[in-house]
């Protein structure tokens, strides 16, 4: 028979000691895990959230730079320079379609309309672009309209980012979603009917 005051030591000290341990153990084989994967995920997701960003961003920068028609009239040798900023113009849209094909599937459910009409209105400058470059004398006034335009599509993004840890406080993020999120959709389609293009179908978001 144990004796009474091995008992007591073992209740006060042994017990603690033990569930500690099994605290230990299941929290390093178990949890920890989960929760590392977890974190990997949510920085993974909002990498990719970003790459949108940059990529319609950078977009807009290079629309913006290219020298209006109207140059190439005082200065014909301006057009090279024009088919040099259209080079450099091509690969950034289709950066935006390849950094939206890789958005977290979650996110793409979630937010389907607009993901969809970002999509859409970028193969169209895409298309508009190849044409340009491949004609004989490139009109790029329309060019630049269209891409000061696309950056009514990156501001949902960067609203609706998921690592909510490095976006705006939350009460500011909350009053975006809950009031603009809208609006953003409203200025997509607007966009899109204003260069002749038809809004993707689908039930509101």
């Amino acid at each position: 028979m144990i004796p009474i005051e091995l008992a007591d030591s073992f209740n006060k000290f042994g017990v603690p000691v033990i569930v500690a341990l099994l605290t230990t153990l299941v929290v390093e084989y178990f949890a920890k895990p989960r929760l590392e994967a977890r974190k990997a995920r949510l920085i993974r997701d909002r990498q990719q959230i970003d790459e949108v960003i940059f990529a319609f961003q950078k977009t807009a920068l290079l629309a913006a730079a290219l020298l209006p028609d109207d140059t190439v009239d005082v200065r014909p040798e301006i057009k090279e320079i024009q088919m040099r900023q259209l080079s450099r113009l091509e690969p950034t849209i289709e950066a935006i379609s390849d950094a939206i094909a890789r958005l977290p599937t979650q996110f793409v459910a979630t937010h389907s309309w607009h993901v969809g009409a970002a999509s859409y209105y970028a193969s169209f400058f895409s298309a508009l672009v190849w044409i340009e470059m491949h004609s004989a004398s490139p009109q790029v006034n329309r060019l630049r309209e269209i891409g000061k335009d696309i950056s009514e599509f990156d501001a949902y993004f960067a609203a609706h980012a998921s690592f909510r840890d490095s976006q705006e406080p939350w009460a500011k993020r909350a009053f975006s979603r809950r009031f603009m999120k809208r609006d953003y959709r409203l200025q997509a389609q607007l966009v899109l009917e204003k260069h002749g293009l038809q809004p993707p179908d689908s039930t509101p978001e």
